[in-house]
């Protein structure tokens, strides 16, 4: 089955690298640089899943601020670099954090799932 990601990470190197990786495996992944952006994605387009990034930048809302505001029946996945920096207030949002470096095949099991 074919998924279609919604990316979110204010690294662009991260953002295109895991793009070309998953896209090896037949995930269609759209990307977004901000909470801003992926909130404008979600309006007009469809995905099965967001992944995003815990700190999206100075300015920017959290990755689970952004988590809340995904429609209801959509895989919602956190994911950061800086474990230490995670505020609580995830529960709820998804089961757990996972820590970059991520291996594609979570991410694979995790859209199959």
């Amino acid at each position: 089955m074919t998924h279609r990601l919604l990316l979110v990470d204010d690294d662009p190197n991260l953002r295109l690298a895991l793009r070309r990786v998953l896209e090896g495996f037949g995930v269609s992944v759209i990307l977004a640089g901000s909470a801003s952006q992926a909130l404008h994605l979600l309006e007009i387009s469809s995905f099965d899943a967001v992944l995003s990034d815990y700190d999206l930048g100075s300015g920017s809302q959290t990755g689970v601020q952004l988590l809340r505001q995904v429609p209801e029946g959509l895989k919602r996945q956190l994911m950061t670099g800086n474990p230490d920096a995670v505020e609580e207030g995830w529960s709820g949002v998804t089961e757990r954090i996972w820590c970059k470096p991520i291996e594609v095949t979570t991410i694979i099991a995790w859209l199959d799932s």
